[in-house]
C-alpha cells in the first residue's frame, strides 16, 4: 500500500501520521557490518544520550561522516511514541523538502505502527541533494520506537539533481528497509567502554545489554546496569551474585565481589547480605567483561571451554539495592 503525503504545514503532520498508523520489535547490540542493497557498510559512529536514545551511522569503506555517497542510520528511542518520533523527524526535514513525501506501509509487518517515508531534500548551501528512505516501527511488547534510514547524496549539475540511480533502485531499497530488524549498537570499540558516570539513573542498561556489549568489546562494556539477583555463590572470600539460576547460562551476568568490598557490604547489610539480595533488584556500576572458562578433565587436560560474563564490583558504593 502506498499513500502520498504532500508538503503540508507541519501542524498537520500528526494527523497524517495517525491516519497512516490506523490504516494499517537494550537495547541489543548490532553487528559492526551491515549489507544493504548489495553493498557492505561498517559502523562509523555511535551516539547514546542519557535518555538511552541510540544513533548508529554506517558508511561504506573509505567514506567519512563528512564525505559519503550513501549511508545507513539505525536509531532507537526507548521511551518514545511512534507518532511523536515520526512527526519530529518530518518537522526537521520539512523546510528542505523539494517534493511531497510518500509513505509506504509494509504489508507483512507484525507491528501496528510501521511505516517507510520517502523524502527528497535540498540542504542549504550544498552542491548535492539528498534522497532518504526512513522507516519507523514501534517495538512490540514494550515502549519504544526503532528507526532505519537509508540516505543517498545526489550530485547537482546545472541546477538539476541526477536521481536516476535512486529512482531505479527505489523498490529494492524500500523492500529491504521494510525487512530490516537491526538492534542498536551500544558502543564503539576504538572509543573504549562507556564511562559509567555518563549514565543517569533513568538510563540504566539491562543484563542483556551488558552481555552483548561485553561479547563485542575486548575491553568490556562499562555503564550502570539494573539486575535482579536470582542466585549467589561463594568461592573463598569472594561472593558471586548471579542474574540466572545457573551461573553457566550464556545469558547470566555474575557480579564478582571480592575481599574488602564484600566486607564493606557485610558491615552495611549484614554478613548474610548475599542471601538477602536474592530476589531483589540491584543497580551496579562497572565494566562487564567476557571471561573465557576452560573445562579441564580429571587428568588435567582441557576438554572444552565456554564464556561467562562478569562484572567485578570495584567499590561497595557502586552497588545499590533498589528493593529492600
Amino acid at each position: 500500500m502506498k499513500e502520498a503525503i504532500g508538503i503540508v504545514p507541519m501542524q498537520r503532520v500528526r494527523l497524517y501520521i495517525l491516519i497512516l498508523a490506523c490504516s494499517g520489535y537494550c537495547c541489543r547490540s548490532a553487528p559492526p557490518f551491515l549489507k544493504f542493497d548489495g553493498e557492505l557498510y561498517q559502523l562509523a559512529q555511535v551516539d547514546v544520550t542519557k535518555e538511552r536514545v541510540v544513533t548508529n551511522e554506517y558508511l561504506k569503506k573509505d567514506e567519512t561522516l563528512g564525505e559519503w555517497t550513501t549511508k545507513l542510520v539505525v536509531n532507537h528511542w526507548p521511551n518514545a511514541k511512534f507518532g511523536d518520533v515520526a512527526e519530529k523527524w518530518l518537522n526537521q526535514v520539512g523546510p528542505m523538502l523539494t517534493k511531497k513525501v510518500e509513505a509506504h506501509r509494509p504489508e507483512k509487518s507484525t507491528s501496528p505502527d510501521d511505516i517507510v517515508i520517502e523524502a527528497h531534500l535540498s540542504p542549504p548551501n550544498a552542491d548535492f541533494s539528498e534522497s532518504k528512505l526512513m522507516r519507523f516501527i514501534s517495538d512490540l511488547g514494550s515502549a519504544g520506537v526503532s528507526g532505519y534510514q537509508f540516505a543517498e547524496r545526489i550530485p547537482t549539475r546545472s541546477g538539476k539533481s541526477e536521481s536516476a540511480r535512486f529512482d531505479t533502485r527505489r523498490k529494492r531499497r524500500t523492500t529491504e528497509l521494510m525487512q530490516f530488524q537491526v538492534p542498536p549498537f551500544l558502543s564503539l570499540g576504538p572509543k573504549g567502554p562507556f564511562d559509567a558516570g555518563r549514565i543517569s539513573a533513568a538510563g540504566d542498561f539491562k543484563v542483556e545489554d551488558a552481555i552483548l556489549g561485553a561479547s563485542l568489546h575486548e575491553e568490556g562494556f562499562g555503564a550502570s546496569f539494573i539486575m535482579k539477583v536470582r542466585r549467589f555463590g561463594r568461592l573463598g572470600d569472594t561472593v558471586f551474585l548471579n542474574s540466572e539460576e545457573d551461573y553457566r547460562d550464556p545469558t547470566c551476568l555474575s557480579v564478582v565481589i571480592s575481599g574488602g568490598v564484600a566486607e564493606t557490604l557485610a558491615r552495611k547489610f549484614g554478613s548474610d547480605f548475599p542471601e538477602k539480595l536474592v530476589g531483589r533488584e540491584i543497580q551496579i556500576k562497572g565494566v562487564a567483561r567476557q571471561v573465557l572458562i576452560l573445562i579441564v578433565g580429571i587428568d588435567r587436560t582441557q576438554t572444552g571451554s565456554y564464556h561467562q560474563y562478569h562484572l567485578e564490583l570495584e567499590a561497595a558504593e557502586k552497588l545499590q539495592v533498589l528493593e529492600l
